[in-house]
């Protein structure tokens, strides 16, 4: 093998070691069974979320009142990821 293959084939591990870590700390992160709120608990008769709902020992809710304004970390690392829950959970939530 030459010098180039193994460098190639060392930085697609990194790449796909990094990816799979992201992908598996969003499941760890979040609670993927419900909504994670905005203070409108609903607009026309939908939910209103920024996506699942972040575990508590990650994340806690706005001041304790049972909702998130949407500027808590885990909305922003995991943008991607909270927005495909949304379209996959398109009839509980709506996107903000």
């Amino acid at each position: 093998m030459s010098k180039i293959h193994q460098s190639i084939k060392f930085i697609v591990a990194v790449v796909a070691a990094i990816v799979g870590l992201y992908l598996l700390s969003f499941l760890f992160i979040f609670d993927l069974t419900r909504p994670g709120c905005a203070e409108a608990d609903s607009f026309r008769g939908k939910l209103a979320a920024y996506g699942p709902k972040p575990r508590e020992w990650f994340c806690s809710d706005y001041m304790g009142y049972g909702y998130y304004t949407g500027y808590e970390w885990p909305f922003y690392a995991y943008s991607p990821l909270c927005k495909m829950w949304l379209k996959w959970n398109d009839d509980l939530s709506l996107r903000l």
